[in-house]
């Protein structure tokens, strides 16, 4: 009786073990918004997209992305030749310079917008 009394015992708290927490679990990192946001943007470009780094410590890191982990990312920071660890709480901002066909259509806008005024001014209609 005292043996089956034991063995009952030992199933009943086998079976509530399984709804302790794990002790060798690492416990969640908490990230503000801010961290979250820039740890997508950054897992989103992935390595070896060229970023520039706006530190709140008032530095800048220009150059790609060489590493991302889960605290922080790698950029070969361009002016200093070097990699330069990053982590994602130390970043105020993070950009990617604007691309080939932005700036292209950038520059036509521009002339657009210029031969409009030329044209307004100087009356192009053919009447």
């Amino acid at each position: 009786m005292l043996n089956r009394f034991i063995a009952v015992s030992l199933v009943a708290v086998l079976m509530q073990a399984q709804y302790l927490p794990r002790l060798n679990a690492q416990s969640p990192t908490t990230q503000n918004p801010e961290e979250a946001q820039v740890r997508k943007k950054v897992e989103k470009w992935g390595a070896g997209k060229k970023v520039t780094v706006h530190m709140i410590d008032g530095n800048s890191h220009k150059g790609p992305i060489i590493r991302i982990a889960k605290e922080d990312f790698s950029v070969f920071d361009q002016d200093r030749g070097r990699e330069v660890p990053v982590g994602y709480a130390q970043v105020m901002s993070v950009k990617t310079p604007h691309s080939a066909l932005f700036k292209t259509l950038v520059v036509i806008g521009v002339v657009f917008a210029i031969l409009g005024i030329a044209c307004a001014a100087d009356g192009c209609s053919d009447s």
